[in-house]
């Protein structure tokens, strides 16, 4: 039995250390690029939207892991699935800490400003593929995150349109 790789999931989430949309695929959206990226959407429920970022998708099918990055107006967040590619409208992923098994997700949004406040990283929760064509994926989810203060915090986050990018895997 192949060990579980974790590092297009490592990848997704170091972004939220600061190392930017292109960390982890080396084609980050530039300044006036004639493609739209798509964009990540995240926000506290009932609350203020912490993220809403033209966001860039890899696929690594050797890991069976779909990793989305988005960085604006000073947050960072990602997604992370294991996923058999390409996936189907209405496919439904349980959110976890660690995704370690196709179906499973990861989703977190962070300050980065921030060097000491940790992410608000989903605990538990449901993302659902709303649509994919010709290389592109759409999504949301809702999660319980929890939040600076070890309080429980309800996120909600779309993904729409992104690029996805069939790539090596790290």
């Amino acid at each position: 039995m192949r060990g579980v790789r974790t590092v297009p999931i490592v990848c997704a989430l170091a972004l939220l250390g600061g190392g930017g949309a292109g960390a982890c695929s080396g084609d980050s959206p530039g300044v006036g690029e004639a493609t739209d990226p798509g964009s990540l959407v995240v926000r506290r429920v009932g609350g203020a939207r912490l993220l809403d970022a033209p966001a860039r998708g890899r696929v690594c099918e050797a890991d069976s892991a779909l990793a989305i990055v988005a960085v604006g107006g000073g947050w960072g967040g990602a997604v992370a699935l294991r996923i058999g590619w390409p996936p189907a409208r209405g496919d439904t992923f349980a959110l976890r800490e660690t995704p370690e098994l196709v179906g499973q997700a990861a989703a977190a949004v962070r300050q980065l400003g921030d060097s000491v406040a940790a992410a608000l990283t989903a605990r538990r929760g449901t993302l659902t593929i709303d649509a994919i064509a010709e290389g592109r994926i759409s999504g949301s989810f809702e999660a319980a995150a929890l939040g600076l203060a070890g309080d429980t915090v309800a996120i909600a986050g779309r993904f729409r349109n992104v690029l996805v990018s069939l790539g090596a895997c790290p």
